[in-house]
């Protein structure tokens, strides 16, 4: 029975198929409807409607005047290539309609939102009925409306690298923002500017630019998130008083707006504990997504090789470092007090229901840690993790739960293992085998009972948030990691021991996310600005 809930498993995988939306489209019905660019749907809701849960609906760039309701789980609606970088070319543009909303996750889960701009809606640019849902590397421009511009009722919602600008509130609830259950909203990396009036209702900010807004304040509960939020309460956008390509002028509904490009020297930029000066930046080009700023393709440290393109926020004390297990290569390097690879919550979801579960990387350990997990997915705001490796008393281990309900399950080697030298490490969970087997170098190591509560994955939609170097609270990594990759599952000794010193190619069977953490941030070409600045430190966004 076991044997045959992981085949079925795996078959619900392999059936997850692409949905193709065009205005050139020829909108052919047929099975498989809207299976390539030429039979593409015309409009994006008749996509999601002929999509089943775990799909991916692609949109090509153009103008899409109706609201979209996202009621699938499971379900990736993107935009262009899925980055700011082209996200001012895809339009969800209601212009205007009377109480409209632009997008609507209707009681879905586990589902994404990216790669769009949203504007034109007179009531929402979105609103979120369904748990552990995301909008990430999106636009949201000139709505008006009460009661939240970004609006969440639901559980452990996220708004990521994305920009909130230019956008009007009404009187009696005015926010830009909204929460309405007390910091399940968790905004990172995001640009808010020149809105009118601006107010964040009960959300988890972590690591925003908050600019050039008509201030109305914070209000409500947010959760602490991590803070080093950047505040200013001026009327002028920040771009316009650094007299940097300026991608804004007024504000509210007089704001000018001069592409994507302008912001991305902002977004992720609070990730960044220390960096270098540039002498200037390029003028922005209205519309193109930003070129002029960086070259398409541009590294970041918090890349997602995968095809799932779950890129993370670097926070506090992790930087860039040469030292590598592969030639030429790169790794993270965590301060062990505050630094981390921020992942969000998609990585978790994506994990629900999974009956087996490989998690891997290479770990250089500068000091033992009672508790320091090098990759960390939650199913429980409890310190253990749902699914984590790293050191715990003294030792390379797995820390697992199945569900909240579950006791920590524990397997650690026998020993310590050494300090400032590379180590691969992984484990594979067998959750209805209640088994987890511990690799070293490639190499089977160690075997343990545990007691799953049970027989698959599953995480609580409420905490599902992961990281690398990080457990979500108070505990870091101290050391470099380098190769993260989490897999839905169970990887063979023969496929670990072939593959852990290689490189992925990011497409492979099963596999969730794939963190290289050697990529570093590619100069800006100009901007009278410095990165060591305390208090503006734009570099480029980490979400391409």
């Amino acid at each position: 029975m076991k044997g045959l809930l992981a085949i079925l498993f795996l078959a619900a995988q392999a059936q997850a198929a692409t949905l193709y939306v065009s205005l050139t489209g020829s909108h052919d019905t047929n099975a498989p409807a809207f299976s390539t660019w030429a039979t593409a749907a015309t409009n994006i809701q008749a996509a999601i409607d002929a999509a089943s849960e775990g799909d991916t609906v692609r949109v090509a760039p153009g103008t899409y005047p109706a609201a979209v309701t996202i009621n699938k789980n499971s379900l990736t609606v993107q935009g262009g290539n899925g980055t700011l970088w082209d996200a001012d070319r895809t339009f969800i543009d209601l212009q205007g309609a009377a109480n409209s909303v632009g997008v609507t996750f209707s009681d879905a889960t586990n589902s994404t939102l990216r790669g769009f701009t949203v504007m034109g809606a007179t009531k929402r640019a979105i609103h979120i009925l369904g748990a552990s849902n995301e909008v990430s590397a999106s636009v949201i421009r000139g709505n008006a409306g009460s009661g939240g511009i970004v609006r969440n009722d639901a559980f452990s919602a996220n708004l990521r690298f994305s920009v909130v600008a230019g956008n009007s509130g009404g009187d009696s609830q005015p926010e830009a923002v909204r929460d309405h259950l007390d910091g399940q909203l968790t905004m990172v990396g995001c640009v808010v500017e020149a809105n009118n009036p601006l107010q964040l209702s009960r959300v988890g900010l972590v690591r925003n630019s908050v600019f050039g807004n008509v201030f109305v304040g914070i209000s409500g509960n947010p959760s602490p998130g991590l803070g080093g939020n950047i505040t200013s309460n001026t009327t002028n956008s920040v771009m316009r008083l650094l007299n940097i390509a300026p991608a804004s002028q007024g504000v509210g509904t007089n704001l000018v707006w001069a592409g994507v490009a302008a912001y991305i020297p902002r977004i992720g930029s609070l990730a960044q504990g220390a960096g270098v000066g540039y002498a200037g930046i390029d003028a922005a080009k209205s519309g193109d997504g930003g070129p002029a700023l960086l070259p398409i393709g541009a590294k970041f440290l918090g890349r997602d090789s995968s095809t799932n393109l779950n890129h993370g926020a670097p926070i506090g004390g992790v930087s860039y470092s040469t030292n590598s297990p592969f030639s030429g290569g790169g790794s993270a390097a965590f301060d062990g007090a505050s630094g981390a690879i921020d992942l969000g919550s998609t990585i978790g979801a994506k994990l629900v229901g999974a009956t087996n579960i490989t998690l891997e990387s290479w770990v250089l350990i500068s000091a033992y840690m009672a508790n320091g997990p090098a990759i960390n997915v939650n199913v429980t705001n409890a310190a253990s993790a749902g699914v984590y490796i790293g050191s715990y008393q003294g030792k390379l281990s797995f820390i697992g739960r199945s569900s909240p309900a579950d006791s920590a399950q524990i397997v650690s080697l026998d020993a310590g293992g050494p300090t400032n030298a590379w180590t691969h490490f992984a484990a594979t969970v067998d959750i209805p085998g209640d088994k987890v087997v511990l690799y070293v170098n490639g190499a089977a190591s160690k075997t343990g009972a545990v007691s799953f509560g049970k027989t698959s994955y599953s995480g609580a939609a409420v905490s599902l948030s992961a990281g690398i170097g990080w457990n979500g609270t108070t505990s870091f990594w101290n050391g470099k990691i380098s190769d993260a990759r989490i897999w839905n599952v169970a990887r063979t000794p023969e496929e670990i021991a072939a593959n852990y010193t290689n490189r992925l190619t990011g497409t492979e069977a099963g596999l969730v996310g794939y963190w290289r953490l050697d990529e570093r941030d590619t100069p800006i070409s100009a901007g009278p600005f410095n990165l060591r600045n305390p208090t503006l430190q734009p570099t480029f966004m980490e979400a391409f």
